[in-house]
């Protein structure tokens, strides 16, 4: 019933201009609980992989600021992501085109990382 809920919220969010797909993984186990991502991706490789950046990360920004980190823009040639925070236990990766309005885009996906949240807890 959850995982219904949660990939209607991520269908929402793919009505976002720019936005390609995303992906809600569990945090920190790594394994993929809904998705929109419809390209040829191994979805539970990806979610390893973006688990693992996203831990570093966390950690590395806890040395020099003491701090939690809420969210990772990447950008590259041909597009870019966003991994951020749903809740304690689950992050959401949000890919998106390569000129995709990014302030926008991550406005978004807050509000479903919100939503998120209360169904997961």
């Amino acid at each position: 019933m959850s995982e219904e809920k949660l990939t209607i919220i991520l269908k929402e969010l793919s009505k976002t201009t720019g936005v390609l797909g995303s992906v809600i993984i569990s945090y920190p186990d790594g394994i993929p609980i809904a998705t929109t991502w419809e390209e040829e991706i191994e979805v539970v490789m990806a979610s390893g992989l973006v688990t693992s950046v996203k831990l570093t990360l966390d950690h590395l920004y806890k040395l020099f600021r003491k701090s939690n980190l809420e969210r990772v823009i990447v950008d590259s040639d041909e597009g870019n992501f966003i991994i951020m925070n749903a809740g304690r236990n689950s992050i959401i990766v949000t890919f998106l085109e390569k000129y995709a309005n990014i302030p926008s885009c991550a406005f978004e996906i807050r509000n479903a990382s919100i939503k998120i949240e209360k169904i997961m807890g």
